[in-house]
């Protein structure tokens, strides 16, 4: 499990996965590698449970929630993360009414 100082980097765009990949790349991958690939998921969507199969996964605690709450920078990256996701599903998000 990676630090919560080092997840924040990775979703402000500033630090890198485990495996070295900046979010940048991540988003800019194509679908192929958005398939083939398995240990970025977590990096782009954290959660409050350690991944079965990603020791290095990042883990959402009170502290890193707090952080994402604030930060302008993870907030816009976790849009972008999520835009890309729908992307590759193939889906769009409609606007809010």
């Amino acid at each position: 499990m990676c630090s919560a100082r080092r997840a924040v980097n990775f979703l402000r765009g500033t630090g890198r996965s485990a495996s070295g990949y900046s979010l940048d790349q991540i988003l800019l991958w194509e679908d192929g590698s958005w398939e083939s690939e398995h240990d970025f998921i977590q990096w782009v969507f954290p959660t409050d449970q350690p991944s079965r199969f990603n020791p290095e996964a990042p883990v959402l605690d009170a502290e890193l929630v707090g952080i994402l709450r604030e930060d302008p920078d993870c907030q816009e990256n976790l849009s972008r993360g999520l835009e890309r996701f729908l992307g590759f599903l193939g889906l769009t998000r409609a606007p809010m009414a």
